[in-house]
């Protein structure tokens, strides 16, 4: 929904001077997307969100968003490209670690050894783990080895040593499993979700979720077709960056490891967030991003347009204005993580540039 100004900015905004490239990036953006774009109201600071595709895949949701950097497209794609939004308590990101590859992954450094509530969510799970793995995304064999690991601890209080050894240790391993996978044969080389008696596969989620969205699968095929949609199982195209994260998702800590992918020419850049394994709380998410060069009052912008996409369970059950609501508040979190963003971008450059 675009937010409406007051009058006293509108004056100034209505005489800002705005420089668009020869390739208009509105109208490129309206060739895949609906959501509505105010560059004059961008340049204060407010990021415009919107619906995504209406997604026929039960556990699937899409929002939309586009906002304005005041930096140029090569700093901003970089900068995007390897945010850290960890430094933010409010993002709920405990760990989060960029690599390039199983040489720096550094995924020892994984470690279960806080207390907060929603870690101590996961650790219950990890420590009571069933003969099934409903609420972990984990194979069976993964299921045998932690209910043997979890029964040796002499003590298994949360905050005893061994447990977190032990709990820390497991969850290395998945990340290594997992990575090794993913870059041996991609999303279709992963093993499927186990649930309620069902498999969920990464790979299937993506291609229903992208199936609903053909103006964007089509803007985006270059990056899609190597890792997202793949139609063979094969080593994807090295990402631009790996990372591996802890944060909190539906109230739980979630493990997770994804890929960042760029392409950059001079008109614009795109770039594809992928989370090719997330322990619990929902199956695989994507961001896409496109990003503009605009000048704007004589400064040199960039636009941002950006779509989630999530595949979670809890949204099977999910209707009409339940569904509206849970868009609603994926809306406010992206809100939230673009503001942060734009925080720690201007304190990147020795000109401070948020508005005033």
């Amino acid at each position: 929904m675009q937010r409406l100004l007051p009058f006293a900015a509108l004056g100034f905004l209505l005489a800002a001077p705005l420089t668009l490239p020869a390739a208009d990036p509105l109208a490129e953006i309206a060739t895949y997307s609906q959501i509505p774009i105010d560059l004059n109201a961008l340049y204060t600071g407010t990021v415009q969100v919107g619906r995504g595709a209406a997604l026929r895949s039960s556990r699937g949701l899409s929002t939309q968003a586009v906002y304005l950097a005041r930096h140029p497209l090569a700093f901003t794609t970089k900068f995007l490209a390897s945010w850290d939004p960890s430094a933010h308590p409010e993002m709920d990101t405990y760990q989060s670690f960029n690599f390039r590859d199983e040489t720096d992954a550094k995924f020892d450094q994984f470690k279960f050894t806080r207390t907060d509530r929603p870690t101590k969510m996961l650790m219950e799970y990890t420590l009571k783990i069933r003969n099934h793995a409903d609420d972990l995304h984990l194979t069976q064999a993964e299921v045998e080895a932690l209910k043997a690991s979890m029964a040796a601890l002499p003590d298994k209080s949360f905050e005893s040593p061994a447990f977190q050894s032990a709990a820390s240790a497991f969850w290395t391993n998945v990340l290594k499993t997992r990575f090794a996978l993913y870059k041996q044969g991609g999303v279709s080389a992963l093993p499927p979700i186990e649930m309620d008696g069902q498999k969920f596969s990464v790979s299937e989620e993506l291609r229903s979720m992208f199936s609903d969205s053909p103006a964007i699968t089509k803007r985006f095929h270059n990056l899609l077709d190597t890792t997202c949609l793949r139609a063979t199982p094969g080593e994807p195209i090295p990402p631009a960056l790996y990372y591996w994260q802890l944060f909190k998702a539906d109230s739980i800590a979630t493990v997770c490891l994804g890929g960042t992918y760029v392409a950059e020419t001079p008109e614009n850049s795109k770039i594809l967030d992928l989370q090719f394994y997330v322990s619990n709380s929902y199956f695989t998410s994507v961001t896409l991003y496109e990003l503009f060069p605009v000048t704007v009052n004589g400064q040199s912008c960039t636009l941002i347009w950006r779509c989630d996409y999530v595949s979670a369970p809890a949204l099977m059950s999910v209707r009409g204005v339940e569904q509206m609501a849970a868009g609603m508040l994926m809306s406010q979190s992206i809100k939230q993580a673009v503001q942060f963003f734009i925080t720690d971008i201007n304190k990147a450059t020795a000109t401070p540039t948020a508005p005033q």
